[in-house]
């Protein structure tokens, strides 16, 4: 099922996240804010420092891409102390759908198409 747009993109790991938000199918993903991960307590307290910059579109659902072994709504960054409690974050930031994917399932994925478009995880 597609999730409802904006949708909030994130690539998450242990030295930088960065994020960004799709509005609508076939847009560019903006803006994009990459920040060091040690810059923040928690992922909640990342995200909500992107969506509270005033260019930040205000998303309906996200797709957050970590560093760490994906199973079931709560997960860790292998290299990092940050926890990811899908529940959580969906209610903190007032969204309609939340997923999280292990950061190589959606680059695997986009290496298996024959594209030269840049996608949003690079």
């Amino acid at each position: 099922m597609p999730r409802p747009y904006p949708v909030l993109l994130a690539d998450i790991g242990g030295t930088y996240a960065r994020f960004a938000v799709l509005t609508s199918t076939g847009a560019r993903p903006a803006p994009i804010w990459k920040v060091p991960t040690a810059s923040f307590r928690t992922p909640l307290d990342a995200l909500q420092a992107y969506l509270d910059e005033p260019r930040t579109p205000r998303p309906r659902s996200t797709c957050l891409a970590v560093a760490g072994r994906v199973a079931g709504g709560v997960t860790r960054l292998t290299n990092a102390p940050w926890r990811f409690d899908l529940g959580g974050i969906g209610v903190a930031l007032g969204l309609e759908a939340v997923r999280l994917v292990n950061d190589y399932s959606p680059r695997s994925s986009a290496s298996s198409k024959r594209t030269t478009r840049p996608t949003w995880y690079g």
